[in-house]
């Protein structure tokens, strides 16, 4: 039976592989630029209203005016893309934004972000969703943190603001607590550093997995046959590691149902290891599909497990259409399978087996069109 246990995080000494200039900057925690100063939410939140729109909330005193600091920050995230909306929604969520100083906290963070490569709609977007990203440290965090993104991706800087943006605790959190240990879990275990960066760019959240288990599910994704070396070991780091036994033991148990035997599911794992992180109702339905339509039997589906993943209705069923169609004219030949129009792109299965007959068998492509919308 496989075992995920929850270890506690132990500490890791950063030397090996990985250079000095790069651990060295993560000594020490991320200083917030509002630590020093704590208006009160109704204080900050006059002040960005007042000052983003020029009206007072009702609840505001008479008197009350922005403040020249407020004012220059609403100005800066103006000149930054933000909309009078974001900056009130900003505000009232986190309104000691209000207090950071505008040219030392401010502006350097938001300079920062588009010479990485942020245009001002996604930088808007970023602050709008986790205005807190504000608050760390550009010196100790941000800057550090992206360049080690940027590192472990080849030095691709594109790449590196796209994974960052999607996940921005990368840019906020403390690499030497998860991130380094599971890279270098992973190191120990043989990955390549092209094969790293896979699992950086693909899967960036399974980097802040807990270490121990991060370290157990390497362990045992190794005992199940997973070569190092192959992008599906760190994929299939990535599902054990982000799942839970009880998760773990239903799935199993889901397929047993099914009618597949153990040897099966775990051939069908190293296949496919999200295979193990579909939903019941996902499975229940292709395989009924194929099995009324086909006669497929659990060993058709763990020789080739990404059929799983694939859309019932807006891939399989229409390609079904077009193929049944075709085959039943002769068309097809006696060589060609249901299986080897299903992995094509769109594009080629429109080209190859949809246009060249549209003339011919105008009602095909209109099957095709009541199952799957074209585009114009």
């Amino acid at each position: 039976m496989l075992r995920l246990p929850i270890r506690s995080p132990s500490r890791y000494s950063f030397l090996g592989q990985w250079p000095v200039t790069c651990l060295c900057l993560f000594n020490g925690e991320a200083i917030s630029c509002s630590k020093t100063l704590s208006p009160t939410y109704l204080e900050c939140s006059v002040s960005f209203f007042s000052a983003s729109s020029g009206v007072l909330p009702s609840a505001a005193p008479a008197s009350t005016k922005p403040p020249r600091r407020s004012i220059a920050n609403v100005s800066i995230l103006k000149d930054y893309g933000l909309t009078q909306s974001q900056i009130e929604n900003v505000a009232s969520r986190f309104p000691s934004v209000c207090s950071f100083h505008p040219e030392k906290c401010l502006r350097p963070k938001l300079e920062f972000f588009v010479a990485v490569g942020y245009s001002h709609t996604t930088i808007a977007k970023m602050i709008t969703r986790n205005p807190k990203i504000l608050t760390v440290s550009l010196k100790r965090r941000l800057r550090p943190n992206f360049e080690l993104m940027r590192n472990l991706l080849g030095g691709d800087t594109a790449a590196a603001a796209t994974v960052a943006a999607r996940w921005l605790w990368i840019l906020k959190n403390n690499p030497e607590k998860q991130i380094l240990p599971n890279l270098r879990t992973l190191s120990e275990h043989g990955v390549t550093s092209t094969n790293i960066a896979k699992f950086v760019k693909w899967h960036p959240r399974s980097l802040t997995a807990e270490p121990g288990r991060f370290r157990e599910s390497a362990a045992l994704i190794k005992e199940m046959g997973f070569d190092p070396s192959k992008t599906l070991f760190v994929s299939g780091v990535h599902v054990l590691s982000g799942i839970s036994q009880a998760t773990w033991e239903r799935n199993l148990l889901v397929y047993r149902n099914l009618g597949w035997s153990h040897e099966e599911i775990i051939s069908a794992f190293r296949k496919n290891p999200v295979c193990m992180v579909r939903s019941e109702k996902k499975i229940r339905k292709v395989m009924d599909f194929f099995k009324d339509n086909l006669q497929w039997q659990p060993s058709h589906f763990a020789s080739l497990p990404t059929i799983l993943g694939l859309h019932l209705e807006k891939r399989i069923v229409p390609r079904y259409v077009v193929f049944k169609s075709l085959a039943a004219k002769g068309l097809l030949g006696n060589r060609l399978n249901f299986k080897s129009v299903l992995f094509i792109s769109e594009s080629s299965f429109l080209n190859k087996y949809v246009l060249p007959y549209s003339d011919q068998f105008p009602d095909l492509f209109e099957a095709y069109k009541g199952k799957l919308k074209l585009d114009p």
